[in-house]
């Protein structure tokens, strides 16, 4: 069996373990069907310099919500009554949506900021995190924009920011993500809102071109700032 169709064989497997289905049962599957794509969308040469001149990449459509979204924001929905419960904080529980996937959050802060970062932590230790973490798509569309067959992932440089309304404490400013890693300069990051974006929610802002400036030099902050901040 050649390397190509060994990874071929490692990402069926993959997807059928993500999707709960019998891996014998997709394999066939798929060798029947073999022209549907598994995704979607592929980088194009327009894209690759696209993002070679501006240091980002915006993809449409990239997770299946459904499949791979929904079931993901049902088990933090059951994380965080979970976390307020244990704490003898109880709330009337709203049927899960995706719009109240998250309630409870503001809660927790209201009680003890401690338990947002309880909850924050174990986020990370659920099996569908850490599986969107390492989905094929990031691995296939990072090794097209480093131009790599061979790329890694931070181990502590993945996680989900969480909206608190009003609270400029632990806002994220300006910052380059290699700086807090130190991985690999050459790195990338990937980032999905996991609801509905919008101004007022605070989405992530982007410096196109900056990139080409290289790492920037940063300072220490303020007293009671934990961040370091690129210098002026």
């Amino acid at each position: 069996v050649s390397l190509s169709e060994a990874r071929k064989q490692r990402d069926i497997y993959q997807k059928a373990l993500f999707d709960g289905i019998n891996p014998k049962t997709y394999k066939d599957n798929h060798r029947k069907n073999q022209q549907n794509k598994i995704i979607d969308f592929s980088v194009s040469d327009d894209d690759l310099k696209f993002f070679k001149e501006n240091g980002f990449l915006y993809i449409k459509n990239y997770y299946d919500v459904d499949k791979v979204i929904v079931p993901l924001l049902r088990d933090i929905y059951k994380l965080i009554n979970l976390v307020l419960a244990d704490q003898n904080i109880f709330q009337k529980q709203a049927p899960f949506s995706i719009e109240n996937f998250d309630k409870g959050l503001i809660e927790s802060l209201t009680e003890d900021r401690n338990l947002a970062r309880i909850i924050y932590d174990s986020v990370k230790k659920l099996p569908r995190f850490s599986a969107l973490v390492n989905d094929f798509r990031n691995r296939d569309v990072a090794s097209v924009l480093l131009n790599t067959d061979f790329p890694g992932f931070a181990l502590r440089g993945y996680g989900a920011r969480m909206d608190f309304p009003k609270d400029t404490y632990h806002k994220t400013p300006l910052h380059q993500d290699y700086i807090a890693q130190l991985c690999s300069p050459r790195g990338i990051v990937f980032w999905s809102p996991l609801r509905k974006m919008s101004r007022s929610l605070g989405p992530i802002v982007l410096y196109p071109g900056s990139h080409k400036a290289g790492i920037y030099p940063v300072k220490k902050g303020e007293k009671n700032d934990n961040y370091l901040k690129i210098k002026d």
